[in-house]
């Protein structure tokens, strides 16, 4: 009876490392031949044990919301070293995957969503919900619908490189006979960072007649020449403004109060906010902000960070 129980859990297992994985076979051989002993049934039985336990802490800790938390991070850790083992080699033509694929395979059913992109899947949606006071549902929802407008974008963004007018994205949806492109654009706008380079934008600093990737609300001119952009005032021009807001080294939060887009960076010595606007490509604000505002608007989940 105790054989059978010990075989049917080693059926069962999930997640052992190779040299034990190794030892669980020999053992197995064993309990099938009916030469083991019964301190070795004991062994078996420990193994499956110890091999659940590392199964079941994994799908404890690392869930909905927590799979960027220390603990997940530290478990994940250990299970993808034991993953990794699985590939190395016994011979030169043979790994130990091959040796012991249930294992291998069991091993890898458990590291299914909790690679780095879930992981920051997980912890975005996660931050955008305490933000925003959204449902983590919701929340999801929207995710999904944003990640599919932006590689419809950026799909169909291909075909019409090369020519000589830049095209935006809300252009490249537009053309776009998917009717899922424009949904998601709209619905999923809080999650999306509209600041997407589509056409070939030059740099900061470099030549001007960079490729128009915005438009610019009228107010933005007055906003330029204010006495409170200090040093900046009526030196930055439209050419100049869209760099700034094209520039990929520069810092993004999302509002979540309006779900604009906030491109914050220091030019001259001065930090300055150009806001975006969730749903269109439009620069609509530009302003100084002081680093003790930004902090207490992270601080107040106002600002949600944007990779």
């Amino acid at each position: 009876v105790a054989g059978a129980s010990v075989a049917k859990n080693a059926v069962e297992n999930n997640f052992l490392r190779v040299p034990e994985a190794e030892r669980k076979r020999v053992l197995e051989r064993k309990l099938t031949s009916g030469t083991i002993t019964a301190q070795e049934v004991a062994e078996l039985a420990s193994l499956n044990k110890v091999d659940k336990e590392r199964d079941a802490e994994i799908k404890a800790v690392c869930t909905a919301g927590n799979l960027g938390g220390s603990a997940c991070g530290q478990l994940v850790t250990v299970a993808k070293n034991a993953a990794e083992q699985y590939g190395q080699s016994v011979s030169y033509s043979l790994i130990y995957k091959d040796l012991y694929p249930q294992d291998s395979q069991n091993l890898d059913t458990i590291l299914q969503g909790l690679d780095s992109d879930s992981i920051t899947r997980d912890t975005a949606i996660t931050a955008i919900t305490q933000a925003s006071g959204l449902s983590r549902q919701e929340v999801e929802n929207r995710y999904i619908f944003a990640m599919t407008a932006q590689a419809l974008t950026a799909v169909l963004a291909g075909a019409y490189r090369g020519r000589s007018t830049s095209v935006t994205s809300k252009e490249v949806v537009a053309k776009d006979p998917v009717s899922l492109a424009g949904q998601a654009d709209n619905e999923a706008g809080i999650l999306v960072d509209r600041n997407v380079i589509v056409g070939g934008a030059k740099g900061i600093g470099e030549a001007s007649g960079s490729a128009k990737n915005f438009s610019i609300a009228d107010r933005v001119f007055g906003q330029l020449n204010d006495p409170r952009m200090g040093q900046l005032a009526g030196k930055l021009d439209a050419d100049a403004l869209q760099k700034l807001a094209n520039n990929p080294s520069a810092t993004r939060f999302m509002d979540a109060r309006t779900g604009h887009i906030n491109v914050i960076q220091k030019v001259e010595g001065k930090l300055i906010r150009i806001t975006v606007p969730r749903d269109e490509m439009k620069i609509i604000s530009v302003g100084p902000i002081r680093p003790n505002q930004v902090k207490n608007l992270l601080g107040k989940g106002d600002f949600v960070p944007l990779p």
